[in-house]
């Protein structure tokens, strides 16, 4: 076996096994500040169609609510970067929730690619015995690497795909042996949305901004990943990438870093009518708090103060320009992260 071959193999068993990862309260936000995430946003062109594609892979149930003031949120939105959307509904599975908007006029963008830059994609890890991934082509959604889904590593009873769902956004889908791993801790679950990907063109400096802002001791960083079955995934020939993670109570976020593909465009806003994933709110308990530590990491505060659901909100851009919201939600809010399982 060559040097390149031992150093893929070695690399992708790092990847997905408990090889080099700092204990969980290293790699956690600050709870005292950060309750979770209360929703990822994403812009679809027909709500309907998306939400019946995620119910029949994933089994997600759509919620529709009144308006509780998140008009008046996007409404600012789209006066910063353009692109004016209806808010719709969420999509909720065991441990978090998305939040469907769809264009007022045609979306204005395509999606965020695998490599970037934006929020580009979000994983469901579900028991390989519901097929997720199956189900979910059948309901629309298109392969984007091998077709057949692909195991990194003989020791851990993960299969990973990439696919597009039917309006070309990136969905990471994770087929695990529930009856081996014990990858999610504490609860009998058969799914959950295991992170949000957050692609970027400086993965140091982004890692460091959230870092900062979460108050996370130690992130779990990867080596430099390269292995022809990563070109399987992601559907990009040669792909070598740093990537890395961090825990906010019910979800995780991951980094990545394309070197064999890399962004080589400054980041700039994304308008919200573009399709894709275009929002993280996070749900805090002290709102000042957490806007001084926003700032003071090195994000930019977009918004004044609004009320959503009857709770103070605000808008911020990370340093590649991803929008995130911040708000202190009560526990009887639809957006309170204490609502949904916190999943490790």
């Amino acid at each position: 076996m060559n040097r390149i071959k031992i150093f893929a193999l070695i690399s992708s068993t790092l990847l997905v096994s408990a090889c080099g990862r700092p204990p969980l309260e290293e790699r956690l936000a600050d709870t005292a500040l950060f309750e979770g995430v209360s929703f990822i946003g994403m812009t679809v062109a027909d709500a309907d169609r998306t939400a019946e594609a995620y119910a029949a892979g994933f089994g997600v149930e759509r919620h529709v609510h009144e308006s509780d003031g998140l008009d008046a949120l996007v409404d600012v939105v789209a006066a910063l970067d353009g692109g004016e959307v209806h808010v719709d509904s969420t999509l909720r599975t065991t441990n978090a929730q998305l939040m469907l908007f769809t264009p007022v006029d045609a979306p204005a963008a395509a999606a965020v690619p695998v490599n970037g830059p934006g929020i580009a994609h979000v994983c469901f890890q579900v028991d390989e015995k519901l097929d997720a991934y199956q189900r979910f082509l059948k309901a629309g959604a298109s392969v984007i690497g091998d077709p057949d889904m692909v195991k990194l590593s003989p020791i851990n009873p993960v299969r990973y795909a990439y696919v597009h769902d039917p309006d070309g956004m990136v969905v990471e889908v994770e087929h695990v042996n529930m009856t081996i791993a014990n990858l999610i801790q504490d609860v009998e679950v058969d799914r959950r949305i295991r992170h949000v990907s957050l692609a970027t063109g400086d993965i140091d400096r982004l890692m460091t901004f959230y870092q900062n802002f979460l108050g996370v001791k130690k992130p779990r960083r990867s080596p430099r990943l390269l292995s022809e079955k990563f070109d399987r995934v992601s559907g990009l020939p040669g792909s070598e990438l740093y990537m890395g993670w961090m825990h906010i109570g019910n979800v995780e976020v991951e980094f990545v870093q394309y070197l064999s593909h890399p962004v080589t465009t400054e980041p700039k806003p994304r308008p919200l009518s573009a399709l894709g994933y275009n929002l993280i709110m996070l749900d805090v308990t002290d709102l000042d708090k957490a806007q001084v530590r926003f700032v003071n990491a090195g994000g930019q505060i977009v918004s004044d103060s609004l009320r959503v659901n009857g709770e103070r909100v605000v808008l911020g851009r990370d340093p590649d320009k991803n929008l995130v919201g911040m708000g202190n939600f009560n526990d009887a809010s639809v957006y309170a992260a204490s609502q949904f399982l916190k999943t490790f």
